[in-house]
């Protein structure tokens, strides 16, 4: 089998060498954890655009043209039926060749082109696959800083391999939000059975896993998350606790970290335990994106009293280590795990 080293897509590097820098907000971790509410909470900040998992606009927005928070189909949205627009007919021909994340239900193929984008040398298809992969993903971020002016980009995708892709495009400033849920909470969550939104006219629900998978899921989430440290401009890490008992401490924390300034009422769409938000243009993400008004921000902690003893007995057993590290075994200050491990263009922590 023919290897070779991944490069650049070359007509991607040609037509981003004079393009402005965009700042990609990314939000790392695992589906469960509270990534689609921290999106909707830093896309009301003024020039922040809370585009939701753009990782699946492919599939869901371009293939499916499954509905937009703002109520019609992605492909008629203002926003994002431009941008399919911008990226021309060949895309719909093109999305089932190129698309690494197509196939999450086919187990094997799934984890063979996601661990083919961590390693330096992969098999030549799949480099030249991934060129053009990243070359149209490069289309969708420019063509968004350019429809909505925005500052910042938000993107929920999670994914770390789909980060990975992120980082090496050029023009863009990847600035990573490591957030984590406790894993019992997370395994106890991906067992429910939720209808996925954005599809009314089908039913289709979102992805359940037993807590053992669980487990698995959550600790290989966070690991290859952590791996971002070195392809991000900034890397901070956080807790979701800490997220929804001080929403004010973290986003500041956040803006600090991506050296963006901020003015004291960036944050007035918040209060103590309280959001306002607004009707906005997001694409996939659990049924919260689409809510508006005034959200009152709470911890799910039904897991202490739902999830079996067992199961708890096994989830702890399978993430300790994770969970020691991240602090949720310690008693003193919530946002110890705020602060453990935040990184800054030099390398240093802070």
């Amino acid at each position: 089998m023919l290897l070779t080293k991944t490069k650049t897509h070359p007509t991607a590097q040609q037509q981003n060498h004079n393009a402005p820098p965009i700042n990609v907000l990314y939000i790392a971790g695992l589906g469960r954890s509270g990534s689609t509410v921290l999106n909707r909470v830093l896309g009301e900040i003024d020039g922040f655009f809370p585009a939701g998992e753009i990782l699946h606009f492919f599939t869901r927005g371009i293939n499916n043209n499954e509905l937009c928070t703002c109520g019609e189909p992605v492909s008629d949205c203002e926003i994002w039926g431009k941008v399919i627009s911008q990226l021309g007919d060949r895309i719909y021909r093109l999305v089932p060749l190129i698309d690494p994340f197509r196939d999450g239900r086919q187990i094997g193929k799934y984890i063979f082109n996601v661990c083919s984008v961590f390693i330096p040398w992969r098999p030549k298809w799949f480099a030249k696959k991934l060129r053009i992969y990243r070359y149209f993903v490069s289309h969708i971020y420019h063509s968004l800083q350019s429809l909505t002016d925005c500052r910042v980009i938000v993107d929920s995708s999670k994914n770390a391999a789909y980060a990975q892709i992120l980082a090496d495009i050029p023009n863009v400033r990847l600035h990573v939000i490591h957030l984590i849920r406790d894993s019992r909470g997370v395994a106890f969550s991906l067992t429910k059975k939720r209808r996925r939104p954005g599809i009314p006219w089908r039913e289709e629900y979102m992805d359940q896993f037993k807590p053992f998978m669980g487990s698995l899921l959550w600790s290989a989430a966070n690991l290859l998350a952590e791996k971002l440290k070195k392809k991000a401009v900034h890397y901070t890490r956080i807790r979701y606790h800490d997220f929804v008992v001080n929403p004010h401490e973290v986003l500041q924390k956040i803006l600090y970290q991506m050296e963006i300034p901020f003015r004291p009422e960036d944050l007035s769409h918040l209060t103590e335990h309280t959001v306002q938000l607004k009707k906005r243009h997001i694409i996939s993400g659990n049924p919260s994106r689409s809510q508006n008004g005034q959200i009152k921000l709470t911890e799910d902690v039904e897991w202490k009293t739902k999830l079996s003893k067992r199961n708890k007995i096994v989830v702890t057993a399978l993430t300790f280590p994770f969970l020691y590290r991240y602090g949720f075994f310690s008693k003193s200050g919530q946002n110890e795990s705020c602060a453990a491990d935040s990184i800054s263009p030099n390398g240093k922590r802070e």
